[in-house]
């Protein structure tokens, strides 16, 4: 993790930070609620799906630090990116034939923003 902080005059603070996520991984099933039945064609339950990659995150912070009285103001923002290669496994979940696997990406991003007030009486 990678980090770097300044002073901006004598009241601001900002901050900021970067990670690399060398290994992601997924282990999940993907559910079509309404395509499991018993007719040909429909799932027989959740489709098992599984994955390997990386990601990274960073994060960056803004604020006026703590005063004598310990009171202080912030903000932050966070965004998270996540990807994989691997496989959605058909096999044995398709009523009525034999499907294959199939290839698949994934990709997750987040994004998050904080407020925050420290008051001390």
């Amino acid at each position: 993790m990678n980090d770097a902080e300044a002073n901006l005059g004598r009241y601001w603070t900002v901050s900021a930070e970067g990670a690399w996520l060398p290994i992601v991984i997924l282990d999940g099933a993907d559910t079509h609620h309404l395509r499991i039945c018993e007719d040909f064609g429909c799932f027989t339950g959740p489709i098992p799906e599984d994955g390997r990659g990386d990601g990274y995150q960073y994060r960056g912070h803004a604020g006026i630090p703590p005063d004598q009285g310990g009171s202080a103001l912030a903000s932050a923002a966070a965004y998270w990116h996540m990807e994989t290669s691997g496989e959605t496994h058909f096999e044995d979940h398709v009523v009525g034939f034999n499907a294959a696997r199939a290839a698949s990406r994934l990709v997750s991003r987040y994004f998050g923003v904080l407020a925050q007030a420290k008051v001390r009486f």
